[in-house]
């Protein structure tokens, strides 16, 4: 295709910040595959472990916690690459792949 550049890989903007907001119970259920009741239980578990905590990632904003476990929940509940995953959130492939528990 002409006038594009190939260094540039699109993503969809605002969709967690704008989109999943938006979504009724049913909309989030059947996306996350948990009620966003569950989700906040969840979180609330979790937002406090030190694998979430703040760190220095080489001058790059560490993804929320609240974000991280939506795209977890979405790697778990739908059949997407990570490739397609981090283009509806708007993050690296690696970033849906890496995992914070996991040490690096």
């Amino acid at each position: 295709m002409t006038g594009m550049n190939s260094d540039v890989v699109p993503k969809c903007q605002n969709f967690y910040e704008e989109v999943i907001p938006s979504f009724n119970l049913s909309t989030f259920k059947s996306h996350f595959r948990i009620t966003p009741t569950a989700f906040e239980f969840l979180y609330n578990s979790v937002v406090h472990l030190p694998e979430f905590m703040k760190r220095e990632y080489g001058g790059k904003d560490q993804i929320n916690t609240e974000k991280v476990l939506l795209i977890a929940l979405w790697t778990l509940a739908t059949p997407s690459s990570y490739r397609s995953i981090g283009n509806q959130f708007n993050v690296c492939k690696y970033s849906v792949f890496y995992m914070p528990t996991q040490s690096g």
